[in-house]
This record gives structure tokens, C-alpha cells and sequence, in this order.
């Protein structure tokens, strides 16, 4: 599989950071019908008693446009890349190179692995941060170094 990316919207809503304030949250996300590829919450240091939810949907901006009853607003600021592919050790280097060779810090970073592949969000900046990553990573795709690597590490499924 060769690496593939698509442009995330987050969103995010402040949850009372107690038992079950996160269950609350995404159960009354759920009850609207959003499917989420995406999830990550945390405590508000400055903010005692709060935390944070992000949330992303895979396409459907009306399954979350319909949630901002519940207080869910799109995060502007936060320009989010999805990167998917083959997992093999060292990935997270490699897209890690790729970015800084774009000329590009990073914002955030979260990724996992499952079986045989791994997906990992990134974000930036700018928007113009995100456009540079996405070409410098579609670039490896083609890239002669980037091909070897991936036919010789390449794990069937």
C-alpha cells in the first residue's frame, strides 16, 4: 500500500474532567450519528475541572455540523493531515524526515499501528504547512530510495 493522506477537520468541545465526562461526551456525539476516525482528549492544565475532546469524521462534515448543539466547534487552527500506509519499524522517522525536509515543524503527532499498516495525524501551522507535507509525502510514493525501502520491508497482509 503506498502512503495515502487526506485533509482532517477537527473539532473540539470543552468535558468536565471526571468519571465518565469523556463517555458523556462521545455518547452524545454518537447519538447524532457521527462516525469519528479520530479521538483524543485531555486535561486543561489552566482550567481546573476541564478537559479537552478533539474529534475528527471521516468525510461526513454534516454528521458534526449537526453536533454543534452540544457545543462542538470546528477548530481553525489546527490544519490536520492523515497519513495511512504500511507499518514497518521506523515509520514514524521516516514521515517525521519527509516533514522536516518540507521545511516543516510540527504541530502535533499521534499514530498507531494496526496489523499490518499504521495511521498517524499530523498537524500543522498554516494551512500552506499542510500543503507542502502533503506533496513531500505523495513524493515519497515515488521517490527510487522510498520505492526499495518499501518493497524490501513490505509485509503481506
Amino acid at each position: 500500500m503506498k502512503l495515502t493522506t487526506t485533509h482532517v477537520e477537527m473539532w473540539s468541545v470543552e468535558i468536565t474532567d471526571e468519571v465518565g465526562g469523556l463517555a458523556r461526551a462521545l455518547r452524545a456525539i454518537a447519538d447524532f450519528g457521527a462516525d469519528l476516525d479520530y479521538v483524543m482528549a485531555q486535561r486543561q492544565s489552566d482550567k481546573a475541572g476541564k478537559g479537552i475532546l478533539f474529534v475528527s469524521s471521516p468525510g461526513n462534515r454534516v454528521q458534526l455540523d449537526r453536533v454543534t448543539d452540544l457545543g462542538l466547534r470546528r477548530v481553525n487552527d489546527r490544519p490536520m493531515l492523515k497519513i495511512e500506509g504500511n507499518d514497518a519499524p521506523g515509520m514514524g522517522a521516516r514521515l517525521a524526515r519527509a516533514i522536516a525536509n518540507a521545511g516543516v515543524t510540527i504541530k502535533s503527532f499521534t499514530g498507531g499501528a494496526t496489523g499490518h499498516g499504521f495511521v498517524c495525524f499530523v498537524g500543522f501551522d498554516t494551512a500552506q504547512d499542510l500543503d507542502k507535507v502533503d506533496t513531500a509525502i505523495q513524493a515519497l510514493n515515488t521517490h527510487p530510495a522510498w520505492a526499495f525501502w518499501h518493497r524490501h520491508t513490505h509485509k503481506a497482509a
